[in-house]
């Protein structure tokens, strides 16, 4: 099975910090918001409401928003298979290894999407969802320049040039979810979060996102899996290029027509291909946290959102700007740590906790 993203089987250590209420952690990130998902409420934050880039932070928009539109547009997430254009499998920085011409499911592709944080991905996604809403939602008076079989649900005739309009529909769905949600600050250019100005949130909105992404089941097991192992269908042409070592292998021999899961054009055969994905989210491997999604840019720095769960303490913990990769992970895990620490004693102390604004300054332990 060949895999592109390395494990992150190495359980993630922080011994500098022992958590405890009283001792603020020395953190590194320009901004954080702790939220309590219960009551949708900030509990503590710091320049929570300053905008920012955010990185693949803006998966977590195309993560949920692709889940949403299959249910819309009624397309199953094992059966829908989407096709790699050239312009997606050219993405630069971090990616899930897919090839022009791959067809992968909606749901491997979530999974491509949400655990190496693939651009390709992103892009694949919100291409072949942007063919399919152009054809179901064509306004008054425009040119209908693609078509759906209603046999197959195959998008025929459809743009395949690489500008913006091929993924301009997607985008314009995940600013639509957003304004629904009230997130007045968040704006969205593209589907991966690759570094625009234009492209930006806050840390307090998207705590209220990642909260309302991980009410869905299907997302909240997608981001919260260690690594997925999914089928898909390359271009015998392809593969005989990029493997010839398996060319001869019984199990990699061609396939077309009805031996493929979807519409193929005739003479053209298929090679089934392995992949697996592993999360980059090394706090998965430390008690309580699960989900969400990494992120980093030059231009956002190192930034993160996961969820917290400590028997009837949960928490959202979104960090941006921390000083680098390593920091990244212990500024989440720290302010985390600290805060269910700051609960559990006012709990103990019958105190109803009250939304603050941590310490401006950084404080070292």
């Amino acid at each position: 099975m060949l895999g592109f993203v390395a494990p992150c089987d190495n359980v993630f250590t922080d011994d500098e910090y022992i958590p405890n209420s009283s001792n603020y952690p020395y953190i590194t990130c320009q901004c954080y918001c702790v939220l309590d998902p219960r009551k949708n409420r900030v509990l503590f934050s710091k320049k929570m409401d300053e905008v920012r880039e955010m990185a693949s932070l803006t998966k977590i928009m195309t993560g949920i928003l692709a889940i949403e539109l299959a249910v819309e547009l009624k397309l199953n997430l094992h059966k829908t298979w989407f096709k790699v254009s050239a312009y997606a499998a050219s993405m630069t920085g971090t990616t899930a290894g897919l090839i022009e011409c791959q067809r992968v499911t909606i749901f491997d592709l979530l999974h491509g999407l949400m655990l190496p944080s693939g651009n390709d991905a992103a892009m694949t996604l919100a291409e072949n969802f942007s063919e399919r809403l152009r054809a179901v939602r064509k306004r008054p008076g425009q040119i209908k320049n693609s078509t759906v079989d209603e046999k197959t649900g195959r998008v025929v005739g459809t743009n395949t040039g690489h500008d913006k309009k091929s993924y301009s529909s997607f985008v314009r769905e995940m600013n639509k979810l957003a304004y629904k949600n009230h997130l007045r600050s968040t704006v969205y250019t593209n589907p991966h979060g690759l570094a625009d100005k234009a492209n930006h949130s806050t840390a307090a909105e998207l705590a209220h996102l990642a909260n309302y992404a991980m009410k869905n089941s299907v997302f909240r097991k997608i981001v919260s899996t260690k690594t997925h192992n999914g089928i898909t269908y390359m271009t015998h042409r392809r593969f005989d290029r990029l493997f010839p070592h398996l060319c001869d292998d019984p199990e990699h021999q061609p396939l077309g027509g009805t031996d493929v899961p979807f519409e193929t054009d005739l003479g053209t055969t298929f090679n089934k291909h392995k992949m697996a994905w592993h999360n980059s989210n090394r706090l998965l491997t430390v008690p309580g946290f699960s989900g969400v999604k990494t992120g980093i840019t030059a231009t956002a720095g190192a930034c993160l959102a996961v969820y917290y769960e400590n028997k009837d303490i949960k928490l959202f913990t979104i960090v941006l700007g921390s000083r680098n990769i390593e920091y990244r992970w212990k500024d989440t895990r720290r302010l985390t740590l600290w805060a269910d620490c700051m609960i559990q004693d006012q709990l103990t102390e019958g105190q109803l906790l009250q939304p603050q604004a941590s310490p401006g300054k950084l404080q070292r332990f």
